[in-house]
């Protein structure tokens, strides 16, 4: 295996962020079994105590829906961890709604949002032309 060359201290830097097992996120009527909390805690852990924890990654299904029963889930999930400081997402209650998604597109994303957009119409305009040679 060859080994690996870093400029000096980006060891120091390096961070990991880690997914939230989805039995978590996706059962919907169970709050989290403790046992399930423990064993995750147990790998991360380790990367917080050596601050290399940047975020972990609480991933909903599709349906997630800002209503009070999902927002309840949401209080399940974040008591499970309670002792830990959780920052949401300002638009995470927004999820799934069309106003979030053109705000993230036309806001936050624009530049790549407009690259992206020259790209796939010069691809197009190259397919055209290259079929027109026929």
């Amino acid at each position: 295996m060859p080994k690996i060359k870093t400029k000096s201290g980006a060891k120091k830097r390096f961070r990991f962020t880690a997914k939230l097992w989805r039995g978590f996120t996706h059962e919907r009527e169970a709050a989290p079994v403790a046992e399930d909390v423990d064993t995750f805690r147990a790998g991360i852990d380790p990367l917080a105590e050596q601050d290399r924890l940047l975020a972990v990654l609480v991933q909903f299904p599709w349906s997630f829906r800002n209503v009070p029963e999902e927002r309840g889930r949401l209080g399940r999930i974040l008591d499970a961890f309670g002792d830990r400081e959780i920052e949401l997402a300002d638009d995470l209650l927004a999820t799934g709604q069309a106003g979030t998604v053109g705000n993230s597109i036309f806001r936050s994303f624009v530049v790549p949002f407009e690259v992206v957009s020259m790209l796939l119409l010069a691809a197009l305009i190259g397919a055209v032309a290259i079929a027109r040679r026929d």
